[in-house]
């Protein structure tokens, strides 16, 4: 049985950045370090860590420390490696997605611009003949609309299957009329929206956790369920009929909680609502995770829109390299319900 892997990341390195324009080599990012040294990271955490220096803000280089990936899997530097490593786990094809640009707010539209092109370049030349086994999703910039479509023009030649979105971008959510160029694009060639968890909002940005990481742990998802509301709420999808959506690492469990809200909400309103086909209705997908109560979630989400993501190249709380495996083996979900969500589900959200 073929086996597709839904949310996949990739760990930007100074490779990602050596597809420039001549005329912005003065946009590319730098690697700067600190000098504090690690005794004192109680001081400060900076200590003993190497940044993206990027548009004038640093952004955290590297992802989290782990012993789990082959030398040369996460930054792409071997990408046959990664490949190789995909069959140990018994994986057919990752969706490329990056890191870097998850939580990073680039402020002027020349440098994101300029970042975009070389990230989505680098991505086409390491993946391009590879494309049976790694498939990328495009990095937009929305400071430069036009400009995007054109990335996505090219890089649907070069094997991506979708656009990568995060549920806030500016001070707005992705409902806002100004993005509709990009969806009609994605339509027009077959792209997927993929809404990954991340933050592309300068106010949100500023919200402190004053608890440190302990507070971070629905933060970055939550822009991500905002998005999903928005989009569920606007017309887009009904104007888009052949447009399809995915969520992707926040799990599942909010489902519920969402749909029940537009029930009451639609109740209320007088609105038409369907809850039980919902996310059919608007070619809506939404990645879980292993240990998930997936029975009452496939009470919500029916059998034919969750996929599953390992979180591969990255460290975290999302992070299983064996989700798929785990859940194809669990024994209280439909017959059936567990193969369309490693590998039927995944195909038809990102049109493979």
């Amino acid at each position: 049985m073929a086996v597709i892997d839904a949310d996949t990341h990739v760990i930007e390195c100074e490779q990602t950045w050596a597809y420039f324009d001549k005329a912005d080599e003065a946009l590319r990012p730098q690697i700067v370090k600190s000098d504090v040294p690690v005794t004192h990271k109680r001081e400060s955490p900076m200590a003993g860590h190497a940044f993206w220096l990027a548009d004038g803000r640093m952004y955290m280089k590297g992802g989290q420390t782990s012993s789990r990936y082959p030398d040369g899997t996460r930054d792409l530097a071997n990408p046959d490696a990664r490949i190789k490593h995909m069959d140990e786990l018994g994986i057919d094809t990752q969706i490329l997605i990056p890191s870097f640009f998850l939580g990073s707010i680039i402020e002027h539209a020349d440098a994101e611009l300029a970042m975009a092109k070389s990230y989505n370049r680098w991505m086409a030349d390491v993946c391009h003949s590879r494309t049976d086994r790694l498939r990328w999703l495009v990095v937009p910039s929305l400071k430069n609309i036009e400009a995007t479509c054109d990335m996505m023009e090219e890089g649907r030649k070069a094997g991506a299957c979708g656009l990568m979105l995060r549920g806030y971008e500016g001070n707005g959510t992705i409902d806002d009329p100004r993005y509709d160029p990009l969806y009609a694009k994605a339509a027009d060639l077959d792209m997927a929206i993929a809404l990954h968890i991340g933050n592309g909002s300068p106010s949100f940005d500023e919200v402190k956790n004053t608890s440190g990481k302990k507070g971070n742990i629905v933060a970055f998802i939550m822009p991500m369920v905002i998005a999903f509301n928005a989009l569920m709420m606007s017309d887009i999808p009904q104007r888009y009929p052949s447009l399809r959506f995915g969520f992707l690492e926040g799990g599942s469990m909010w489902l519920p909680f969402v749909l029940n809200k537009a029930d009451r909400f639609a109740e209320t309103y007088d609105l038409k609502r369907n809850t039980e086909s919902a996310l059919a209705d608007s070619r809506m997908f939404v990645t879980c995770e292993a240990h998930e109560d997936l029975p009452t979630i496939l009470k919500w989400a029916g059998e034919g829109n969750l996929v599953i993501g390992t979180d591969y190249g990255h460290a975290d709380t999302s992070t299983e390299l064996e989700a798929h495996r785990l859940i194809l083996e669990r024994t209280d979900l439909p017959a059936g319900a567990a193969q369309k969500m490693a590998n039927d589900n995944a195909r038809a959200l990102y049109g493979l």
